[in-house]
């Protein structure tokens, strides 16, 4: 049987505004991976946050977050939608009502279904290029919406420090990764106030760390030259004009995580865990993974690994 969770405790919705830029964490390994992949300044941050949507009303009057999610240029009512966040911080910029309406009406046209945005593609690059409404990807499009209504831009890039992660994506999705938006940049924005944070303490907290913990194991494991099986299954992109490599790896990632999570939560229910320190519990989490590593992972060949690369350099150069 499932056992129902208590409905989160919801912040006051009367404060939210028109225009307010709010950041979020889930708690997902690959919202841990957005956040750990490539910021190795952030690691050691007790607050990550690694997503970003803006506040807008709907035609009824109700209050909506919207940008881009599940892949795709999307929106759905404030209140359901933060239940789905482990964390929020809400920015409201300093400028009048007006350009901050501004700014959520630009965001609402586009969700609009006849909107030629509303089917913008999901931009894997995470590069930000204003003006450029055919690829959109969460800051990217809050950056363009706020440009518009001329307020200053809420994230500014950052240098993205390459791991052998990130650069197995770079091959994979066949880009280059150079300067990405920092969703954390907003909180040192002298534009931006911070007006409240959120916490959803019904999300459980040792799943995220559980998270973050598998999400630790991977980069380290690509680091010493393993690298995802790609999954033969069905998986979210079969059928759409994306990165079907993406999804193939997405799916060998969760399906990893789910074996996993399986014989972790078995030991737990003997009680194994109960006589074990954090350490302890990272060590044995660390045990479970290597168990099942070769199942979902292959020693690569080093020299292949470099052609790889190779062949993404060249391709990327060849990009007019």
């Amino acid at each position: 049987m499932l056992v129902l969770q208590p409905e989160p405790v919801l912040p006051n919705l009367e404060v939210f505004e028109e225009g307010d830029v709010v950041v979020t964490f889930e708690g997902s390994i690959e919202s841990w991976l957005f956040f750990l992949g490539g910021r190795p300044d952030n690691i050691e941050s007790i607050h990550p946050f690694s997503h970003t949507e803006m506040v807008f009303r709907s035609l009824e009057g109700e209050l909506m977050l919207g940008g881009v999610f599940d892949g795709m240029v999307n929106s759905a009512l404030l209140r359901e939608r933060i239940k789905k966040f482990r964390r929020i911080a809400v920015f409201r910029a300093k400028a009048g009502p007006e350009k901050r309406q501004k700014a959520a009406r630009v965001l609402s046209g586009w969700l609009a279904k006849d909107s030629q945005v509303a089917k913008a593609k999901f931009d894997y690059s995470m590069n930000y290029q204003p003006g450029r409404t055919d690829e959109f990807f969460c800051a990217g499009i809050i950056n363009e919406a706020c440009r518009i209504a001329a307020l200053e831009l809420p994230f500014k890039s950052v240098a993205l420090v390459p791991n052998e992660l990130t650069r197995q994506i770079e091959v994979l999705l066949g880009v280059k990764f150079d300067k990405i938006l920092g969703i954390d940049t907003i909180f040192s924005s002298n534009y931006y106030n911070h007006i409240l944070s959120w916490e959803n303490d019904q999300i459980d907290k040792d799943r995220i760390e559980f998270s973050k913990q598998i999400a630790l194991y991977l980069m380290a494991q690509y680091e010493q030259g393993w690298r995802l099986k790609l999954s033969d299954g069905v998986h979210l992109f079969a059928n759409m004009d994306t990165m079907p490599k993406i999804g193939r790896a997405q799916m060998s990632l969760r399906s990893f995580q789910k074996a996993v999570f399986k014989t972790w939560n078995r030991l737990s229910r003997r009680g194994e865990l109960e006589k074990l320190d954090t350490i302890g519990k990272t060590e044995l989490l660390a045990t479970i993974c290597d168990k099942y590593r070769e199942e979902y992972f292959d020693l690569a060949d080093a020299a292949a690994v470099g052609n790889d690369h190779q062949q993404l350099h060249t391709a990327v150069l060849a990009i007019p």
